[in-house]
């Protein structure tokens, strides 16, 4: 028996307790043989012999019309026998012929009229249900919360956006259950979870022009035991995911990570008693900058149900100790499936702890980036929500288009609560208040700028206002990928030791719109063994407009020079500044000159010794791009270096 149909029955069974407890009725006399039959409908309603203690009941009403009890009676059995529209008239005509013989027989209608999704009918009953209820102190908290719902599900209707939600082609859905899909952050590939039976793997499928790719197992992760509720990284290269009942376990169900290497995915490793503990964990989300992992999990010191919690990763010590996001994303009931978009904070999450639509909504928060608060979640209304079961929501970088795995083909196939659920994955174009902050990304492929052959080489991303960096390593193939939420300053390096450094600035403050990815090739020179004189641009100095005052920003660069020179002691540089050309060439050649010297300055006050450094201003003589445009004057207002093996001739 499914459990919503164990639950109701018990509910109707309490009912009929209730009935001979707290009958308002005006009293009517059976006559003795009324009374028997009466009592024999109770009985074979209990044994469960609904048609013959539907007669007995409409037999005593036939007799007696003003019998209201056998009128409830009659609906509670239509309703166990499964015919919840008939139920609801019944009790309708037992409110109408004594609206004041008992209070159970609103919450009854009133939970009737709410599972057949007729809401306007469910908030008339239960609004009587607790004018005039006043004792059952569970019973009225269970009817405020239906009645709270049933309005909101109203409200959402009437409000309900135009959006077309559209299932999957048969390349991912199949007969099965698909859900939880994940994507790394230039939406080319999708991971999820297919439930065959009670086996849940992981597969992949790749996007192309057209659709998505047929999907295939996740090779080298998948096994005879479950594996699935998962999150992927950014570039792809690490999957964090869900396993459970395994020796290796700390709890039911535990975190394990595995990397892609060397072309296939890593033996699976829990992840540790850092992340896992003896109770469920599971449905992580990995943040963009691989920093924060959020999943859900009822541990204790939660609020109730599964809470969503949050685990800090620190170079030096690993993850931190778990946080639990608090009252306003958590409740007494479950909150689960948390996705973290690429900008870091807006955070989408499922509940049936929170007012929603179905037995499952899907809500969003946003987090104060001052103060780590999250603000109140916002349901994402109908029809994205549905009385349905919806969750496991995923959005795209540039926040365009939503995923979500959902029951609600399966509800309109079977048209009742009590069918199994079979969920499929869908996706829809995501209402402008409901997405995340805009963003952009940066990909590339690193190689030797002689061989050609791929790097393997260290990727960072630095905030140069905040100081918060995000770095990666380019994988075998030299490919990596970094996402950028907008509204920052980027200095951007690639690091390899025995290369010199490649630096980028991408200057996103002004931009509040979703940008373009920066997309590079980027060829590494070697330190040694040079056939020939070449710079390296230091695109992340920095100087204050017209001047040689350097900004605060400029030391991200200027302390990999004093690095450089350490891993070096026996080479010297000279530093180079460029202009462009607005101004006169000697205002400018000065500048220039004195620009390289602030560096060079810089560097001294570093502990560089200053017979190592020299400098040298080239002024507007030596441009890179046209000065007719603003961004061309920029990459020429530029600073150098150079390896010397001796002194500048004067």
């Amino acid at each position: 028996m499914p459990k919503s149909s164990l639950y109701y029955k018990i509910l109707f069974f309490i009912f009929y307790l209730n009935l001979t407890v707290t009958a308002q009725t005006t009293v009517i006399e059976l006559d003795k043989s009324s009374s028997k039959i009466f009592n024999d409908g109770i009985k074979e309603a209990r044994a469960g012999k609904y048609r013959e203690a539907i007669k007995k009941f409409e037999k005593v009403i036939a007799k007696n019309p003003k019998y209201t009890e056998a009128i409830v009676r009659k609906a509670a059995t239509i309703y166990d026998m499964g015919d919840k529209a008939k139920a609801l008239e019944v009790y309708a005509n037992a409110v109408a012929l004594d609206p004041t013989f008992n209070p159970e027989m609103y919450f009854a209608a009133g939970q009737i009229a709410y599972e057949l999704n007729d809401n306007e009918t469910t908030v008339k009953y239960f609004q009587k249900y607790l004018q005039i209820e006043h004792r059952n102190k569970d019973k009225i908290s269970k009817a405020d919360r239906i009645l709270k719902t049933a309005m909101f599900r109203i409200d959402a209707r009437r409000s309900a956006k135009d959006i077309d939600v559209k299932r999957l082609s048969e390349n991912v859905n199949s007969p099965s259950s698909e859900y939880l899909p994940a994507f790394t952050i230039d939406g080319s590939k999708m991971v999820f979870t297919r439930r065959v039976g009670g086996q849940e793997d992981l597969l992949i499928s790749n996007k192309n022009a057209e659709d998505w790719t047929m999907a295939i197992d996740l090779e080298g992760v998948n096994t005879p035991d479950n594996e699935g509720a998962h999150t992927i990284s950014a570039d792809g290269k690490i999957i964090v995911y869900s396993v459970c009942n395994r020796p290796t376990d700390y709890g039911s169900c535990d975190l394990y990570v595995s990397f892609f290497e060397n072309g296939k995915w890593s033996f699976p490793a829990n992840m540790g008693i850092k992340v896992n503990t003896s109770a469920w964990d599971a449905q992580p989300s990995l943040s963009a900058d691989g920093k924060k992992l959020y999943f859900a999990s009822n541990r204790l010191n939660g609020q109730g149900g599964n809470d969503i919690w949050e685990l800090t990763k620190n170079e030096l010590t690993g993850w931190g100790k778990p946080k639990n996001l608090g009252t306003k994303i958590n409740t007494s009931g479950n909150e689960e499936s948390p996705f973290i978009h690429p900008d870091g904070h807006t955070i989408y999450f499922r509940s049936n702890g929170h007012i929603g639509l179905g037995s499952y909504d899907i809500f969003m928060s946003k987090m104060d980036v001052k103060t780590g608060e999250w603000s109140s979640p916002i349901n994402l209304g109908y029809p994205i929500n549905s009385e349905g079961s919806d969750g496991s929501l995923t959005i795209t970088l540039d926040g365009k288009k939503a995923y979500i795995a959902s029951d609600r083909q399966s509800k309109l196939k079977g048209g009742t609560i009590d069918v199994a659920p079979n969920l499929d994955i869908f996706y829809f174009d995501l209402p402008e208040e409901f997405k995340p902050d805009p963003m952009s990304y940066v990909k590339g492929r690193i190689v030797d700028v002689v061989d050609k052959k791929p790097l393997t080489a260290n990727v960072q991303v630095i905030d140069v206002n905040q100081k918060d960096t995000i770095v990666s390593k380019g994988d075998v193939n030299g490919e990596f990928v970094l996402a950028l939420p907008l509204g920052n300053n980027y200095a951007f390096q690639i690091l390899k030791d025995g290369y010199y450094v490649h630096s980028e600035n991408f200057n996103t403050t002004s931009i509040n719109q979703i940008s373009s990815p920066y997309v590079l090739d980027i060829a590494l020179r070697r330190i040694e063994n040079e056939s020939k004189e070449e710079v390296t641009v230091l695109n992340n100095i920095f100087f204050e407009t017209a001047s040689y005052v350097l900004l605060p920003q400029s030391f991200i660069e200027i302390d990999y020079l004093v690095s450089l020179l350490k891993k070096y002691p026996n080479k010297k540089i000279k530093i180079i500044g460029h202009t462009d050309n607005i101004g006169a060439d000697t205002e400018n050649f000065s500048l220039s000159e004195q620009r390289a010297k602030a560096v060079v300055d810089a560097l001294i006050e570093k502990k560089v010794s200053p017979s190592r450094l020299y400098f040298e201003g080239r002024g507007e003589s030596e441009p890179l791009d046209t000065n007719e445009t603003e961004q061309g004057r920029s990459k020429n207002r530029r600073t150098e270096f150079i390896f010397v093996d001796e002194p500048p001739k004067k």
